[in-house]
């Protein structure tokens, strides 16, 4: 069936221009989606070792709030915390430096080293304490809380040290076959010593590197096979702790079975506590995460929106990003994870319109991206991702490195586009480039990556991931690749026509190869599954299917059916999702499930009918 009245579109002859943002002097308007904590909480140990000391300090002054402290639950391949303890405060106080105190003396039954508790063996020679701190923000009414860990060492003569711990990790990521790269984050500089070996692992290659994040790569590693990995940290004293080992298994450069995982926007909800923590859902990540190890998923492909954004707080971006992998982390260290950039993942200016001026499409404010530093460079020091994306659209702009990039694992290759690219709410006024609008040189390098993925001759399949819908079936298609046919009177009397020109490019791009499968998207904040049919006018020469994954504990949305390719709408399920897909060398099935398991949806992306 062919898609009628909105591939009736006027050809326009210009093309967006670039155009660098002018901030105007004096109307910023300060802190922007600001943190509530102003950091990780600090920790000490009293001088007489047997005490651990928590200082919280909290952008907004509370009332009393509680620390809880556990462990992780010990020799498991998912690194859980557990809470059996916490501390209260003075009901009296009202403020925003908050102490807490816990005893970490074996004879104190409150204390993690009590025999009764000791699970982790704390009392022989220390080890890591999980922590939590929740509070009530009086100004938006719901509770924060924030999760962390730390480590101390024991000594013969029984005090206590605080060593380096983990922020969140350690990560593995796979490029390719032949490759692996292992990382860790820190809240402070520190020296890890990452390691691999090949099964039986007797004999291990490590790299020794310090520093907030750090990252080892190896290379020429043997594609289907076995390896074992180990994550140390240089202690005070000179000596090494061992902070995990796992086993992982590389994939194939051949057409072989293959099964991984998509899904996106895990940004914050409605629900409080752990619907939102630092600007994401925690408790849906945690969970969809743990469903997608358990389905037995090699990787995660996650096209977007990771956390809630839209800051000018660079401390509560950064803050953002490593919430996201301490509640990712779980599985991570042998379940890669393939991140896009979604609109939420960004660092702006906002400032009011002037009086008299043009009307921005987003209400009353205008916002434009920060330069110092780009949020697409903050992306890729968080992340790691493959870095063979296309040069800036122009000296100074932002990278494309590590947020524009491709893939090929077991004979399926994947294409990562950046929608969001230098985002501005009003490009045509301000400039910058709008949501939703790939520009040139992305264009010219997803062209030339359709071509050299066609030729190659151990790609069975090719999918594409980008975060704004191609045609959007909700709330928005006020914006995405449609902004309302781009018609001047929805667009605040801006023709964005060539938004819908743009768009036919892209199709015509994914939709050269006979090869290419399917398109997904995030975005909207539900399932569904559409038919894009062959069509001449929009340059469509193979049909693909467009499905989109935005339930991953972002508030849901309904759809609207007064978009003109509505019957080609296949299915739509508004609850929380994720796809799991299985391909080989002659088939690529998906199947989409909800938050409790439940299948929502199969379809086999051979058959494009």
């Amino acid at each position: 069936m062919r898609l009628v009245l909105f591939f009736v579109l006027a050809a326009l002859n210009s093309i967006f221009a670039v155009k660098i943002p002018q901030i105007p002097q004096g109307v910023l308007i300060p802190q922007v989606n600001p943190r509530f904590f102003d950091s990780v909480p600090k920790v000490s140990i009293s001088s007489d070792s047997n005490y651990l000391n928590v200082v919280a300090v909290t952008r907004v002054p509370t009332p009393p709030g509680i620390l809880y402290y556990g462990n992780l639950e010990p020799n498991k391949r998912a690194r859980y915390r557990f809470y059996s303890r916490e501390v209260s405060q003075d009901p009296t106080q009202f403020t925003t430096v908050h102490n807490f105190s816990f005893a970490l003396n074996s004879h104190k039954w409150t204390s993690l080293e009590y025999p009764s508790y000791d699970v982790s063996n704390l009392s022989h020679e220390g080890g890591v304490i999980s922590l939590r701190v929740v509070f009530y923000n009086s100004e938006s009414q719901e509770h924060e809380q924030m999760d962390w860990e730390i480590r101390y060492r024991k000594n013969s003569d029984g005090t206590r040290v605080l060593e380096a711990a983990v922020d969140s990790g350690p990560f593995l990521d796979m490029h390719r076959p032949d490759h692996a790269v292992l990382s860790l984050n820190f809240r402070e500089t520190a020296t890890a010593r990452l390691s691999i070996a090949k099964s039986p692992c007797t004999t291990y290659q490590g790299k020794i590197l310090s520093g907030i994040k750090v990252e080892a790569e190896f290379f020429n590693l043997e594609p289907e096979t076995s390896y074992c990995a180990k994550a140390e940290i240089l202690n005070s004293d000179g000596s090494y702790f061992l902070h995990e080992t796992w086993k992982f298994e590389t994939l194939s450069f051949e057409p072989k079975p293959l099964r991984f995982v998509v899904m996106g926007d895990s940004r914050s909800a409605n629900g409080g506590g752990e619907h939102n923590v630092q600007g994401l859902n925690q408790k849906a990540i945690e969970k969809f995460f743990n469903l997608a190890y358990r389905s037995g998923a090699r990787f995660v492909v996650f096209p977007g929106d990771l956390i809630d954004g839209y800051t000018s707080d660079l401390e509560r971006l950064k803050l953002s990003f490593r919430t996201f992998h301490r509640a990712s982390g779980h599985h991570r260290h042998e379940m890669p994870l393939f991140a896009g950039m979604g609109n939420h993942e960004s660092f702006v200016h906002r400032f009011p319109a002037p009086k008299g001026g043009p009307k921005p499409w987003k209400g009353s404010n205008f916002t434009l991206p920060q330069t110092s530093p780009y949020v697409e460079e903050v992306f890729a020091q968080e992340l790691v991702s493959p870095r063979n994306g296309p040069e800036p659209e122009a000296d100074g702009l932002p990278p494309y490195i590590e947020n524009v990039y491709s893939f090929i694992m077991n004979g399926v290759g994947f294409v990562m586009l950046n929608s969001n690219y230098w985002y501005c709410s009003d490009p045509e006024t301000l400039g910058g480039n709008l949501e939703g609008y790939i520009m040139d040189k992305q264009l010219a390098w997803l062209n030339q990556t359709v071509k050299e993925m066609h030729k190659h001759e151990k790609v069975r399949h090719i999918l594409y991931f980008i975060h704004e819908p191609i045609f959007p079936n909700s709330v928005h298609q006020a914006d995405s690749m449609w902004f309302n046919g781009g018609l001047p009177e929805k667009n605040g009397g801006i023709d964005r026509s060539y938004v819908i020109t743009r768009r036919n490019e892209i199709l015509k791009a994914l939709s050269s190869s006979p090869k290419s499968r399917a398109v997904f998207h995030g975005h909207e904040h539900n399932y569904s599954k559409t038919l894009i049919p062959a069509n001449e006018e929009m340059g469509v020469t193979h049909p693909l299917w467009q499905i989109v994954s935005g339930g991953l504990g972002s508030p849901y949305y309904a759809q609207l059916k007064d978009v003109p390719w509505a019957n080609q709408v296949k299915v739509f399920n508004w609850s929380e999702n994720f796809i799991v897909l299985d391909s080989d060398e002659t088939s690529i099935r998906l199947e989409a499930f909800d938050g409790y398991g439940n299948s929502i949806d199969t379809q086999d992306l051979m058959v494009t009918e």
